[in-house]
């Protein structure tokens, strides 16, 4: 995918969040359903509301990882140099268009 310029995701206290109730965001979900049953992608892609916490200050050398510890049954998600990142061992889980 070509990298481009994305505006500044809105803050978590201003997304406006989807509602399976409401048409439009009904018919917009179905639709995205529908897409990914034809390629098969059920199960394995989601949906993620784009937002940001405005408290994290996320350089432009860094990127938001999540990282998982099973003993403790905790997920945290931190900014990260992206040059300390292992190629290898990352996987993106986050596409945004």
């Amino acid at each position: 995918m070509e990298a481009h310029e994305l505006p500044e995701p809105p803050d978590i206290t201003e997304v406006v969040p989807l509602d399976p109730r409401n048409p439009k965001d009904a018919a917009f979900l179905e639709e995205v359903r529908t897409v990914f049953e034809r390629h098969k992608y059920i199960g394995r892609v989601g949906l993620w509301l784009i937002h940001q916490h405005r408290q994290i200050e996320v350089g432009p050398d860094q990127a938001m990882v999540e990282f998982t510890y099973p003993e403790t049954q905790e997920q945290v998600i931190r900014p990260v140099a992206i040059g300390d990142l292992d190629p290898e061992q990352a996987v993106q889980t986050l596409f945004q268009f």
